[in-house]
């Protein structure tokens, strides 16, 4: 069976869907986009047919897979339309802005019986399989205490279009985009995130538009995290800083700690209270679908978009749980949201937990 594919969002989406046009499984069929010059490129670059700019248009084609990679407020909005429409989902990050819309993802997956998959790209990256790796191996021993940062200064290009008009991102609270931290210490814990306190900042010169989206008046937000197994976490997440773009991981056990470089040009280390060990985690390229090893297609996120697809199709081609289904998405995307108004309102939050799977 080869599956039909179409992707809304041609930004972000261009990438997943040029790896889509090579997986040898899938067909490119539809492109759609607001802009139709950003859409007619993104499928010149992987073979898509269609063009299209209205979004009901590509759920009335006979595509099986929708690829949302549209503006983080209308994640839900267009992965529930799809479903609904009877196709499988793979959806950027975050899953959700609200705990009502992670309800109503799950309850909406499970109605129509579908496949849904959070494309979290940092649930690939070398540093975080390696340490889950020895994780289960019980080589880390217990895993007390980890630590997640994800800097980006966005002042300069993401906050508004080159014409000057503000983005979706612009005023964006910095914890409703927490999965890129809460998912690599998710998965290597197994345990998950139950209790929260969060502080904020505000830079104090922000653009006239910046509270008008979101109401946030924060530019970084930190916030202290107890896991369901006892183990703390701390993440920060920041949109204005001088530094580069970084999103990194620190994980403490009663065996090993691990340590993620701070810059490009470190190594992520490996220590014992006697010896740091520095090295290069290497991506198991051996898991991928043989049509997606491929070195131009793992230039983005650390070479983990041929994985998110090679997952993706792999669960609906074997009927399987796809890695990051609603319910892990619902989970990497909770804590974010719950730790915004613990900052906000300046007081511990409980963390719902959405279950898993039956």
């Amino acid at each position: 069976m080869r599956l039909k594919v179409g992707i809304v969002g041609a930004g972000f989406g261009r990438a997943f869907a040029k790896t889509f046009a090579y997986h040898s499984d899938c067909d490119m069929v539809a492109i759609c986009d607001l802009d139709e010059r950003r859409a007619k490129g993104a499928a010149e670059d992987c073979g898509a047919k269609k063009v299209l700019t209205n979004y009901e248009d590509l759920l009335k084609t006979d595509v099986d897979v929708v690829g949302v990679f549209t503006p983080a407020p209308l994640h839900v909005r267009h992965a529930v339309a799809a479903l609904e429409a009877g196709k499988h989902v793979l959806s950027a990050v975050p899953a959700a802005m609200t705990l009502d819309e992670c309800r109503l993802l799950i309850d909406t997956v499970k109605r129509m019986g579908l496949k849904y998959m959070m494309a979290e790209t940092s649930c690939y990256y070398p540093e975080v399989l390696y340490v889950k790796e020895l994780a289960e191996k019980g080589e880390m021993g217990d895993i007390f205490y980890c630590e997640s940062d994800y800097f980006h200064d966005m002042t300069r290009s993401l906050w508004r279009t080159p014409e000057g008009r503000a983005t979706w991102r612009m005023g964006f609270p910095p914890f409703n985009y927490v999965t890129h931290n809460s998912s690599g210490i998710i998965l290597v814990t197994g345990q998950r995130m139950v209790e929260v306190t969060a502080y904020g900042w505000e830079w104090g010169d922000q653009p006239p538009e910046w509270m008008k989206g979101y109401g946030n008046p924060c530019t970084l937000e930190v916030g202290l995290f107890r896991l369901s197994g006892g183990t703390v976490a701390k993440i920060g997440l920041c949109w204005r800083v001088e530094r580069p773009e970084i999103v990194r991981f620190a994980f403490y056990g009663t065996k090993r700690s691990f340590e993620a470089a701070n810059t490009p040009w470190e190594k992520d280390k490996i220590m014992t209270g006697e010896q740091i060990t520095a090295l290069v985690p290497r991506l198991p390229v051996e898991r991928l679908h043989p049509s997606l090893i491929n070195e131009g297609l793992m230039r983005g996120h650390k070479g983990s978009h041929p994985f998110i697809v090679s997952d993706f199709v792999k669960s609906i081609l074997n009927d399987t749980r796809p890695p990051i289904d609603v319910y892990e998405a619902a989970a990497y995307t909770a804590p974010g949201i719950c730790a915004h108004q613990s900052a906000l309102q300046h007081r511990t939050i409980k963390i719902p937990d959405f279950g898993r799977e039956n």
